[in-house]
């Protein structure tokens, strides 16, 4: 089920919910409204009833004429009948208890009866006296009194008399049972009106109790899809964040039929590509390492045959080829080697395009120039070009044709770049329809471009050294690769001004410092110690330079990036190669500062507040040592002033004529000295303090410091 068909649902249960709640509170609002409205027409009847009663007891004693007083007392008769006989039918009745209604019919029954029995015979009696002679010359004085008078001047009949003296009983009897039948209506009345009281709370009660379960209910369901939907998304993030990090062995699972089981499948998958690519430029480190160390550092087209083969294999590239500078034909380039059919990129001739083997050697006949098409336009500006789509790149017009053998749908182009200088190019290209390289693609394929670019530049210093045959080329060729490692530019920054110095100690240097930017506010230094010399060692910074530079990422700390560093490198060299490695992040934004440590000498961080001096280190073995190493890092702040040294143990070891050693403490002395200086000049003064201390006394270790000034 997909999400929006469950969130959908979920909004349909909360408003469902909603509905029933309100239902139920209208349907138990209208009872009550029933049962408040059947408690008033109630009144209404006790008040009709009572001016019956009242009326009634009027007959005898009342002053009014007698027709009018019957005539009266039967119109609230009428109007009795009437509201009686609509309560008897009113729809709140049906809301009363079984023996409520009974009751109620028991006394419409009475009613029905009293009527019957004594109004009808006293309103008889009333029709006759009121045609009695002389009734009203005594005027409005009451019945008993006019019987009275009537009697005492003997102006009636003894039979008409009789008739007085019987209606005078008849009412006297008639309001006597109105009374009775009175209170049993006002005991019912109030009977009724506890129960709909009691009936009333129930019901608000049971009303407000079902509406807030399902208010609640519908709550639940919320909060239950609410929860399982966070617990999903703190999945992925955490997958996503250990990516990040460099871990790849989590692996997302999520069964949930929407789309975030597709997207644990995707990002499985993506996690098992990034994983397999980062494998794949190992082995092919580790592939040329092996190459070189047998000895075949001539064997230049063997090294090209891996590259492009690896380059090929790693992007899932239908062909591809390695172009290089020509070194007998001044201003062209020429394929060394190739895997797949890879179609041409300059213009063919209409005969020369009809089949593979016109194409080839047409190919050989007419090398490219620099300068000219996608390829020769790379090489000569140093630069990448990925066209992912050639349909939409109006240059590749003639080769985003399917089905012919010109048809290219996917290219990426990579130069081979050493301090500057361009070499070459790696070319790979999709020529199925609909298949496109990735940007994940692109990314490797530059990597491997990196360091076929060193590991090229290294075989042609080799091939130099090994045709002069002098062993002082060694250390030159393999000091040359050195100093092309070292940064040519340390990163400009408003927040921190940086400087470095290098001294080897016998022509090569096993000291190696790089910095660089990660972000636009987040700068990297390392400073690494090198066990060895000579062209092993040299390759051994390469490797490292280039896996940092593969690896650094704003989303992995110091300790993440050297553990993946340290990774790479292990059990791909040889067993008596490792390094110490000191890795600093600087973040600009926040003054915060990543340090991890790899068995180097600790970081020395002066306060300027205080001025005083603190050492930081982190755990960690040398890189190259073990391979399941986790590198911690130590997170600390720094302020205005403040300066952060990294540097080899050939400083502080530094010995003079007395054997005596330069330490820690003459550096820290200098920098203290020099605290408000720039980098630079804190630089030179520890150069000729240290060369004032040692004087002529030889040294045997390598120098190198870098010093870290916030501003």
């Amino acid at each position: 089920m997909r999400i929006r068909v469950k969130l959908t649902l979920m909004e349909m249960i909360v408003v469902v919910g909603f509905i029933i709640a309100s239902a139920v509170m209208f349907y138990y609002s209208s009872v009550i409204i029933q049962l408040k409205d059947f408690e008033i027409r109630s009144q209404k009847i006790l008040s009709t009833l009572e001016q019956i009663e009242l009326r009634a007891e009027g007959l005898l004693t009342t002053n009014e004429d007698i027709y009018d007083l019957k005539q009266d007392l039967t119109n609230q008769i009428v109007s009795f009948n009437k509201q009686l006989s609509a309560l008897q039918n009113f729809k709140g009745t049906s809301f009363l208890p079984e023996g409520d209604r009974q009751k109620m019919g028991k006394l419409v029954k009475g009613w029905i009866s009293l009527y019957d029995l004594y109004y009808i015979p006293v309103f008889t009696l009333i029709e006759q006296i009121i045609s009695t002679p002389h009734i009203y010359d005594f005027g409005t004085i009451g019945m008993v009194n006019i019987r009275k008078e009537l009697y005492k001047n003997r102006l009636v009949s003894n039979e008409e008399l009789a008739r007085l003296y019987q209606l005078e009983g008849g009412v006297q009897v008639m309001n006597m049972n109105t009374s009775g039948f009175a209170d049993q209506v006002r005991q019912f009345m109030d009977r009724v009106r506890e129960n709909i009281n009691r009936s009333i709370r129930r019901r608000t009660v049971i009303a407000v109790l079902i509406a807030i379960i399902s208010i609640l209910s519908a709550f639940l369901v919320m909060v239950v899809f609410s929860i399982r939907l966070g617990k999903r998304i703190m999945l992925m993030h955490n997958a996503i964040q250990s990516v990040a990090e460099g871990d790849f062995s989590k692996t997302l699972t999520i069964t949930s039929g929407d789309e975030f089981e597709e997207f644990a499948l995707h990002y499985n998958s993506l996690k098992e590509e990034l994983w397999s690519k980062l494998d794949s430029v190992m082995d092919f480190m580790k592939e040329i390492g092996g190459v070189i160390s047998l000895g075949n550092l001539y064997d230049l087209d063997r090294i090209i045959q891996i590259v492009i083969k690896s380059a090929v294999e790693n992007t899932q590239a239908d062909a591809g080829a390695v172009f290089m500078i020509s070194e007998e034909t001044e201003g062209v380039i020429e394929k060394r080697a190739s895997i797949g059919y890879l179609p041409p990129l300059i213009p063919l001739p209409e005969k020369a395009a009809a089949n593979k083997e016109r194409i080839e050697a047409y190919e050989q006949e007419h090398p490219i120039p620099l300068g000219e098409t996608v390829i020769g336009e790379a090489i000569i500006n140093g630069e990448a070009n990925f066209i992912r789509d050639t349909s939409e790149d109006e240059s590749f017009k003639n080769l985003s044709t399917p089905g012919t053998l010109l048809y290219i749908s996917s290219l990426a182009i990579v130069p081979l770049v050493i301090t500057g200088r361009v070499l070459g190019a790696i070319v790979i290209a999709k020529t199925s329809k609909g298949e496109r390289f990735t940007d994940i693609d692109f990314s490797h394929l530059k990597t491997f471009g990196d360091y076929a670019a060193l590991t090229i530049d290294t075989m042609f210093n080799y091939q130099e050294l090994t045709e002069k045959s002098e062993l002082y080329r060694e250390i030159e060729i393999a000091s040359d690769i050195q100093k092309n490692l070292l940064p040519i530019k340390i990163p400009e920054s408003k927040k921190i001004d940086i400087a470095a110095y290098s001294h080897a100690a016998k022509g090569v240097s096993g000291d190696y410092y790089d910095a660089f930017r990660l972000t636009d506010n987040k700068v990297a230094v390392l400073i690494c110690d090198v066990v060895g010399k000579g062209v092993p060692a040299a390759l051994l910074m390469v490797m490292i330079r280039t896996i940092i530079r593969l690896v650094a990422s704003p989303r992995r700390n110091a300790g993440q990036i050297l553990t993946i560093l340290n990774r790479g490198i292990t059990d791909r060299v040889a067993v008596d190669q490792f390094a110490t490695m000191s890795f600093i992040i600087f973040n600009e934004d926040n003054g915060e500062v990543e340090y991890a440590n790899a068995a180097h000498s600790p970081a020395l961080h002066y306060l300027k507040r205080g001025s005083r001096f603190e050492e930081i280190d982190a755990p960690g073995l040398p890189i190259g040592i073990e391979k399941s190493e986790q590198y911690k890092q130590e997170i600390f702040q720094v302020d205005n002033g403040d300066i952060i040294t990294l540097y080899t143990d050939g400083i502080t070891e530094a010995r003079n004529a007395k054997h005596d050693e330069y330490s820690q403490f003459s550096l820290q002395k200098v920098i203290k000295n020099n605290a408000d200086s720039p980098a630079r000049v804190i630089i030179e003064s520890v150069k000729e303090d240290l060369n004032n201390f040692v004087g002529l006394t030889a040294q045997h270790d390598d120098q190198t410091i870098i010093v870290i000034k916030i501003k």
